[in-house]
């Protein structure tokens, strides 16, 4: 993923990770004691937490794009206030309770798990559900971030005026020792933005996948060859793409028909 949006998802969850740790401990201890009052009041916690970050990072992702072509579109302070709104809502109306509740399905079927291995006390399972939900912030979470990021990236990619700059995407592995073989063989695919092939191939295409997608704007199609006389992108196929492949469980479509499903931009 660009070092730009790397910085963007680290800051917010940064903020919003010690918190989530924080509420999910709770959840847990209410859990324990059957306080369903104080279950209810962490569940509303980390509702909110997650889909205000979640907002976050879509909204990153869209500024990320709209400035890297801020003179060639509307300003985006014009429809930043508006779009705010908007995404903020979707993620505390669906997405934050949605993943509440798998949090506290998670978190319930552990506990009775560490009973059922005999842990012998509240204390212990408590002690034993912490690391747990400390793994889970730095993973899963994050994970759901860069999700909102790449949902947020794709809606406002896909805006007219954009398509009309930048009308393809190159995937971009982070190249490093940490990549995995069948990210790295993802490397230098590029397509047009509405062609079929990203509905499999878009990031993030596993659990803290640093991966990213590069907008490719008319002049480097052009001086690549890869601009068609219809206005079309030629597809280019890296060396081992054989090889490329999302992991287990990320091949369910493009992030933002996944988050925003049939709403428009």
């Amino acid at each position: 993923m660009p070092d730009v949006a790397t910085r963007d998802l680290d800051a917010v969850a940064d903020r919003s990770s010690p918190l989530l740790v924080r509420w999910m401990n709770a959840l847990a201890e209410a859990e324990v004691s059957n306080d369903l009052d104080a279950k209810q009041a962490a569940l509303d916690e980390i509702s909110g937490i997650v889909a205000r970050a979640m907002a976050r990072a879509d909204l990153s992702g869209r500024k990320v794009v709209r400035n890297r072509a801020i003179f060639a579109v509307s300003p985006l302070d014009a429809i930043s206030e508006n779009i705010s709104e908007i995404v903020t809502r979707l993620y505390l109306e669906r997405h934050g309770p949605s993943i509440a509740g798998v949090i506290d399905k998670k978190l319930t079927d552990r506990i009775r798990m560490a009973f059922a291995a005999g842990l012998p006390t509240a204390s212990a399972v408590l002690q034993d559900i912490s690391g747990w939900t400390t793994a889970y912030a730095d993973t899963v979470y994050r994970t759901n971030l860069t999700t909102a990021y790449a949902a947020g990236q794709w809606q406002q990619a896909l805006d007219p005026e954009m398509m009309e700059i930048s009308p393809a995407f190159e995937y971009a592995a982070t190249g490093d020792k940490d990549t995995r073989p069948n990210h790295q063989a993802m490397n230098g695919l590029l397509a047009g933005k509405t062609d079929p092939i990203w509905n499999t191939y878009s990031t993030p295409n596993g659990y803290r996948c640093r991966c990213g997608l590069r907008d490719v704007d008319r002049f480097e199609l052009n001086d690549r060859g890869l601009l068609k006389d219809d206005g079309s992108v030629t597809r280019v196929i890296p060396p081992n793409f054989a090889r490329a492949h999302p992991d287990p469980g990320f091949d369910k479509g493009r992030p933002d028909q996944r988050v925003y499903g049939l709403l428009g931009r």
